[in-house]
């Protein structure tokens, strides 16, 4: 037996088998890929004959505590084409390229790795338990956890074995990046943490209650996963950044590191090139997992399909239709125009009434210095123009405002569902009272529905419903107006829970891009633990990396508190402990704001785009950061006595 086994290993191992198992691999992959697409279309689509299906029309007292409240998009070659691309995705047609692909490059990995022969023996192993335990309903999650498990355990060993490949390359930092990454491989923490994050995203599909409408599962999972991943290979980038560092101060290795013909510059490249790439590997071992489960929840039935993209009665289910327009896509978002109605701060409506505000307050409080300094004047122009843009968005009982959406031209000519994102704030917001709000959108019919105050919800919208010049009118009505009967008290539109969003890209790419985000993240991060390890030790420069991370996270929240903190008080005058606190927080939210403001993770589980532009200007920003990082690390390490450091 041990002599068999020592046969094999040779023969995988030797450059015949090699080139031989390249080829068969190539050839196998375009084999299926070509004969998915064959059987795509020549298969009977149960469908085919029959007219363009339709999205079943909601009932029109749909209770709108469902947060996903929706519409029937109105018949026309429109909505048709577009449910017809929709149910066209129930073969699989964009994953197939995909999963061919992945599969195909991990073997051919194994296979240059000298492992071909032992990873096709595990993987068949593999689909062969898990194929038995899909044949039951009770070990179902079972065989999607084995499975999960081996693909991503084979993801890992693949994406470290191209790492030590590529850090191959002669030079002192690449040499020095492979030490990181064997360091890495070799830590236990390290291990603990790979594990628990393969045993979590494989986990996660059968932890979901299948009963959820099927959008809401894919949301839930994608904001769990996603978010999970990225903070835990986050940790562990910040911890493996400072502990490379001064693990090998404390314990003098880097003397004979320095000895050698390294520059500085060159040792902290080679760390950081090294963590990156360790944070490289763990997030692609993670988006792997992530994209491929996205993809088997996707392909279950919803809410009222008995066949994933076949609904019962031959339409298309509202379940199915919110989920491939609204999550699984990349959309844009357009607020209403208020340049469209006048509301700006050059219009001359506005200076008139900015001029009345400033003269009837020095009148009415005899204070002829208010506002004199140019300073106080742009804080009380800002305030007062959101006090009317805040009016704009608030409509009282039985009373009405019309809500202009420009720049939609593309999304007519193109065919698109636009749908409106809203969310009603009235009273106190109890979670167990309910407001009749009318929407009019142009000229089609009012349409009624029961809201749940304080809570997001959308409405779609017929394809057609923009005008030929791009614009979109949509009228919002405090009250029921068929039974003619107001709310209790007014409402609000919050600013930014207020807009019209549509589909302008590809779920996929989306999805890639958002993954280049969180490794430019964590790329910045490894920078910050290798600069902070510089001239701390590993508590203190551990503590400093995870503040500021938490910090960093936080901006976009301490932003929108610095916008709503006032360092005024009743009377318009300035309370200077008050100005302190401003300063600091506004400095704070400014220095992190471009990291912040990129948010992959909401933007991927909202079905939010995510434009090239965007990641461009985000790495430029990201890259400027950590080039700061790297010439403050650098000043610090050439102070720094390595010959006479301690550990202590």
């Amino acid at each position: 037996m041990m002599r068999w086994l020592g046969v094999i290993d040779r023969a995988q191992k030797s450059r015949a088998f090699k080139i031989g198992a390249t080829i068969v691999i190539v050839v196998a992959a375009i084999a299926v890929y070509v004969a998915s697409i064959v059987q795509r279309h020549a298969a009977d689509d149960p469908l085919g004959s029959a007219p363009p299906p339709a999205v079943s029309a909601p009932d029109s007292e749909h209770a709108a505590g469902d947060d996903a409240a929706s519409a029937a998009p109105a018949a026309g070659d429109a909505t048709a084409r577009l449910i017809d691309s929709i149910i066209d995705r129930r073969a699989g047609g964009g994953s197939v390229p995909l999963l061919v692909i992945g599969v195909a490059g991990v073997l051919l990995v194994f296979v240059w790795l000298g492992l071909g022969v032992t990873a096709l023996a595990l993987l068949g192993l593999a689909w062969a338990i898990g194929l038995t335990l899909l044949r039951r309903d009770s070990t179902q999650s079972f065989a999607v956890l084995l499975l999960g498990v081996v693909m991503l355990a084979m993801s890992f060993t693949a994406f470290f074995a191209v790492l030590r490949i590529v850090f191959s390359i002669p030079g002192a930092a690449f040499a020095i990046a492979r030490n990181v990454v064997i360091e890495a491989v070799r830590l236990k923490v390290s291990i603990v943490l790979i594990v628990a994050l393969v045993l979590l995203l494989a986990a996660l599909p059968g932890i979901l209650d299948p009963e959820q409408p099927l959008r809401y599962r894919v949301q839930t999972f994608l904001s769990w996963s996603t978010g999970g991943a990225f903070w835990l290979v986050a940790l562990l980038t910040i911890l493996l950044a400072v502990s490379s560092v001064t693990g090998e101060q404390r314990d003098r290795v880097i003397w004979q590191t320095m000895t050698k013909p390294v520059a500085h510059w060159q040792y902290l490249l080679g760390k950081w090139l090294g963590v990156s790439g360790v944070a490289a590997a763990l997030l692609g071992v993670c988006s792997t997992g992530i994209f491929a489960f996205t993809e088997h929840l996707r392909m279950q039935p919803a809410q009222g399909e008995s066949v994933a993209y076949i609904a019962d009665g031959g339409a298309i289910s509202q379940d199915r239709y919110i989920l491939e327009t609204q999550v699984l896509t990349a959309r844009r978002g357009v607020e209403p125009d208020l340049a469209a109605i006048g509301l700006t701060r050059d219009s001359e409506q506005f200076q008139a009434n900015l001029r009345a505000y400033v003269e009837d307050y020095r009148l009415k409080n005899n204070n002829p210095s208010f506002a004199t300094t140019s300073d106080e004047l742009a804080k009380v122009e800002r305030d007062l123009f959101e006090s009317e843009v805040k009016n704009y968005r608030s409509i009282a009982p039985a009373d009405g405002r019309e809500y202009i959406f420009t720049g939609l031209r593309s999304l007519r000519e193109s065919g698109g569902a636009p749908t409106l994102r809203y969310r009603i704030d009235g009273g106190t917001n109890r979670p167990d009272e309910f407001y009749r709000i009318t929407f009019i959108v142009g000229a089609s019919e009012p349409v009624v529905r029961d809201v749940a105050l304080g809570h997001g919800q959308t409405l779609l919208l017929a394809p057609g419903a923009v005008e030929a010049d791009g614009t979109l009118r949509v009228s919002v009505l405090n009250g029921d107006i068929y039974a003619q009967t107001p709310n209790a008290s007014s409402i609000s539109l919050p600013k930014g829970t207020f807009e019209i969003t549509f589909s302008a890209g590809s779920y996929r790419w989306n999805f890639l891009r958002i993954t280049l985000v969180l490794w430019l993240k964590l790329a910045v991060l490894a920078m910050l633990g290798v600069c902070a390890s510089t001239f701390l030790s590993f508590p203190v420069a551990a503590m400093l990396s995870i503040g500021t991370f938490l910090i960093a996270e936080g901006a976009s929240f301490l932003s929108g508190a610095v916008e709503q903190y006032s360092y005024l008080d009743d009377h318009r005058k300035v309370v200077y402990w008050k100005t302190v606190i401003w300063g600091i927080s506004k400095v704070v939210s400014e220095l992190f704001s471009a990291y912040a403001s990129l948010k992959p993770v909401e933007r991927l589980t909202d079905g939010r785009m995510l434009s090239w532009g965007d990641l461009v200007g985000g790495t430029s920003v990201l890259a400027l950061g950590t080039v700061v990082l790297f010439v403050i690390a650098l000043i610090a390490f050439r102070r720094r006595e390595l010959a006479t450091y301690s550990g202590s």
